[in-house]
Parts: C-alpha cells; sequence; structure tokens
C-alpha cells in the first residue's frame, strides 16, 4: 500500500518535513510506501525566498489556482504510481495545510483506502480574519471584502462545501486542544461535515505534532482499522 503525505504550509524542505512525516517508521516498521509531494509555492517550487509565499497571501485567486494545481499534482501522482508501479491502494496523511488538502482530496477521489485529516485547516475565510494585521484587515473591509464574500471566493475549492467521497468509516482527523494557528472551532467545522468520524485531540499545541506519540499511534490505527497494514505491525515509535 501507499500512503501519501502531504505536509503543511511553509514547509516543502527535506529536512522538515522527514522529520515531520517519520517516512522511515513509516516505510521500514509499517511496510508502506510513502510519497511526499510538495506543494505548489514551497520549498523548491517557492516564488519568493520564504516557503508558501503567495499560497494563501496576496491576491484571493491565488489560493483557488495553488489549491486546483495542488489537487492536480497529486492525483497524477497517484496515477503515476499506478501506470509506473502498480500501486493499487492509497492512504492520505496530511498536516494543517496538508491536513486540508487530505480533505479536499477526499472529495475528488472515491478509492481512497484511509484519509487522516491532522491539525487541519478547514476554513480560510475565517482563518484570515483571526490571523490577519489589523491595518490590511481594516482595509479589506472598507473595500467591502468581508468574511462571507472571501468564503463564497473559496467555496470552489472548500472541503466544507464539497461532499466527501470516501466512506465515513475511512475518514480520521486529528488535533490540538491548545491549538492557536488552527483553533479547535475551526476543526470541529471539518468533523460535522463529514459525520463526526473518529477524532483525536492531544494535549499541545499546533508545533507540537511531531512530538505527541499518541498521534502515531492514532495514525497506525487508522491505518489498521481501514486494512491498510496489518494488525501485528509494531505499535509507534
Amino acid at each position: 500500500p501507499w500512503l501519501i503525505a502531504i505536509h503543511g504550509y511553509g514547509m516543502g524542505w527535506d529536512g522538515i518535513d522527514l522529520s515531520l512525516m517519520s517516512p522511515a517508521f513509516l516505510h521500514k516498521r509499517l511496510g508502506l510506501n510513502v510519497a511526499m509531494p510538495i506543494l505548489p509555492l514551497h520549498g523548491p517550487r517557492r516564488s519568493s525566498v520564504i516557503s508558501g509565499r503567495d499560497y494563501v497571501d496576496g491576491h484571493f485567486s491565488n489560493f483557488i489556482f495553488a489549491e486546483a494545481q495542488a489537487q492536480h499534482d497529486i492525483r497524477c501522482l497517484m496515477q503515476h504510481l499506478r501506470d509506473q508501479y502498480g500501486a493499487k491502494k492509497f492512504a492520505v496523511l496530511g498536516y494543517s495545510l496538508g491536513g486540508y488538502n487530505a480533505s479536499l482530496l477526499s472529495t475528488l477521489e472515491s478509492d481512497l483506502a484511509c484519509v487522516i485529516a491532522g491539525i487541519p485547516a478547514t476554513d480560510f475565510a475565517s482563518l484570515l480574519q483571526q490571523h490577519s494585521p489589523a491595518i490590511p484587515l481594516r482595509e479589506m473591509n472598507t473595500l467591502g471584502v468581508s468574511e462571507d464574500k472571501m468564503r463564497a471566493a473559496y467555496e470552489l475549492v472548500s472541503p466544507l462545501n464539497l461532499q466527501p467521497q470516501v466512506p465515513l468509516g475511512k475518514r480520521f482527523m486529528f488535533a490540538a486542544n491548545a491549538d492557536q494557528l488552527v483553533p479547535p472551532a475551526e476543526v470541529l467545522k471539518l468533523w460535522h461535515h463529514w459525520g463526526q468520524p473518529p477524532l483525536h485531540w492531544y494535549n499541545g499545541s499546533h508545533l507540537s505534532v511531531r512530538d505527541e506519540r499518541c498521534v502515531g499511534k492514532f495514525i497506525r490505527d487508522a491505518l489498521v482499522s481501514t486494512g491498510v497494514i496489518a494488525p501485528q505491525h509494531t505499535p509507534w515509535e
């Protein structure tokens, strides 16, 4: 089986991605083939010195085009793995912006064996309102760019607006109860939209996820329960 592991915003570099995703464990211990796509405008695909710049900032259409490109890339990668390596079973794991892309992919691909949305960004219109500096936010409001208008623009690529094609029993989520970047209320939006699948809360922050052993166990159990890996595999270490 193959695991498509999708990184978060500002990542796309080997040192960060390999540390977060633990591909050595996923491959050697759990027996998974691991593919780690780099999202548009990240890492070596960046448009400036900052990885991820212009993905969610700048003109609102940037995000729509970036998401369309990201989904195209991931689906082309999956088809390449089918054609060249005979891949038949795919699981998807995403962190933060990667969780957004994992959940969005579940609205396009019906034969995913398991989808795990980790600390997922879900509503970028809301997140931009929460995290934007006061002056740019005031300027947007003056121009009539409200949160509702932003949300309407993003509906084209929103997992909250589209229905998942993957059955409920194959969808999983984990999140941080002290997350200041993607607050719990944002995660719960996707959880309710998804029909309340298994959701694991860990006692930590958005950036502490790589150190949370309970998250690894949750990922492993999700892969076991969906038949992606056999139950005799060693627990997460």
